[in-house]
């Protein structure tokens, strides 16, 4: 599947894959905000708003009679979000017109214009105060969950103390305190920013030619003024900077303690060939169910109820979480710190460094599967102008060899060791 790039005008790019693939189309349309991670909460509610309705349609009921006449066509807020940038914006699913008629997909991208563009307002020009104090509520509710499971809270701080002083550690949700404070005002100004500062992208995937849907959208964009030349991305810091370990214990009213263990590398997505070998490590180390850190943490020595790792390819980190008991704290690490060592020197057995391999390849065949997904692989990847098709990754991953492996494993350290506890005391040192 190849991904075809057209620079429409300064501040709208059509990207588009064609296949025959799937039944449905899908196309969003979203923003290129600026990379102040600070904002997003605002953006991310202005988006919440949007969707209850426009004028065209002002209210949910309506906008549902809608898509039922086109053929059940499905329509959602776009939230894409990287280490540099985001995107905003809706995306929409329908059947293609060889399984419908002609129109849909005009009248569906009709549709995602009208709610960006058309928003209801009140009398003095702001968001109705009724759709923004329901969106609070959800939102809120959101973020509070968060805060009620311990592991997804425990990660929130994990990330906010590896990344202290930098954009990344801000949850791009926001905070209860923060989305109770802001105001319609606020909202519709951050709105109105929005769409006359920001570069826009439109994203297909299809049986459509990149022809053919640039013909359609054209026909629409021409009687809509928007947007400006896209503003600079914002440099990202992956560095292996790691000069001491951080360790944080917090007590939180917890039966299981959980454990999270961030190494760095200096390594990510921009980094070629070793990108991809470490995305092999990372399997190898405890990405998989066959993995080291499953089936020897968790299966062999019964040190947790649960133990992972997953790399973040915009950072080149590796985050290590655990669930365990608060007495195993000292060991579970230990064992943890043993693992990483073995794959570091070469202790990789021919069915592991085979599995884990096969297990990549198979999940980058299956993200052809799905329209969403290749349409996430690509935004991943164009934050840093990296061109991989799914392919072409696929090539790469199956090349990469056991000495390889060791060598970029090597690259890996520990920088940060978060433990979320019961209230009971317990000896860290």
């Amino acid at each position: 599947m190849v991904l075809v790039t057209k620079q429409l005008t300064p501040f709208l790019t059509l990207k588009t894959v064609q296949t025959d693939k799937f039944k449905t189309e899908r196309l969003s349309v979203t923003l290129n905000d600026s990379p102040d991670r600070r904002m997003t909460p605002i953006a991310r509610f202005v988006f919440s708003v949007l969707k209850r309705g426009c004028k065209k349609y002002p209210s949910q009921r309506e906008l549902n009679v809608r898509l039922d006449n086109l053929y059940s066509a499905s329509v959602a807020p776009a939230f894409f979000v990287g280490a540099g940038e985001y995107k905003l914006g809706f995306c929409a699913e329908m059947l293609g017109e060889e399984y419908s008629e002609k129109g849909v997909f005009e009248g569906t991208l009709e549709l995602l214009f009208d709610i960006l563009w058309n928003p209801l307002k009140d009398e003095n020009g702001n968001f109705l105060p009724n759709y923004i104090e329901r969106e609070r509520e959800n939102i809120c509710d959101n973020i509070k969950s968060v805060v009620n499971n311990p592991r997804l809270y425990a990660n929130k701080r994990f990330m906010e103390i590896m990344y202290e002083g930098d954009d990344y550690s801000i949850p791009t949700n926001g905070t209860v305190e923060m989305v109770n404070s802001i105001t319609s005002q606020e909202l519709t100004e951050k709105y109105n920013d929005l769409v006359s500062n920001s570069s826009y992208e439109i994203f297909y995937v299809g049986s459509k030619s990149s022809e053919e849907v640039e013909a359609i959208i054209k026909s629409f964009f021409d009687n809509n003024k928007f947007g400006k030349e896209k503003k600079a991305d914002k440099s990202v810091d992956f560095a292996c900077d790691t000069v001491k370990v951080k360790r944080v214990t917090e007590e939180m009213q917890l039966s299981q303690g959980k454990l999270v263990m961030g190494f760095k590398s200096g390594i990510n997505i921009t980094c070629g060939k070793d990108f991809y070998t470490m995305l092999v490590v990372n399997e190898i180390f405890g990405a998989s169910p066959v993995s080291k850190l499953f089936m020897n943490v968790r299966e062999k020595l019964g040190l947790c109820y649960y133990c992972s790792s997953r790399y973040d390819l915009h950072k080149g980190a590796i985050y290590v979480s655990s669930g365990i008991e608060k007495s195993d704290l000292k060991k579970t690490e230990a064992e943890i710190l043993k693992q990483l060592k073995n794959i570091q020197k070469g202790k990789i057995s021919a069915n592991e460094f085979d599995a884990a391999k096969k297990s990549l390849v198979n999940l980058y065949t299956e993200t052809t599967d799905s329209a969403s997904a290749i349409e996430r692989y690509y935004f991943l990847r164009g934050e840093f102008k990296v061109k991989d098709t799914i392919e072409e990754a696929i090539e790469k991953i199956s090349e990469t060899s056991l000495e390889d492996v060791i060598r970029v494993a090597g690259k890996l350290k520990l920088d940060t060791v978060y433990f979320l506890c019961g209230k009971e005391e317990i000896d860290c040192d």
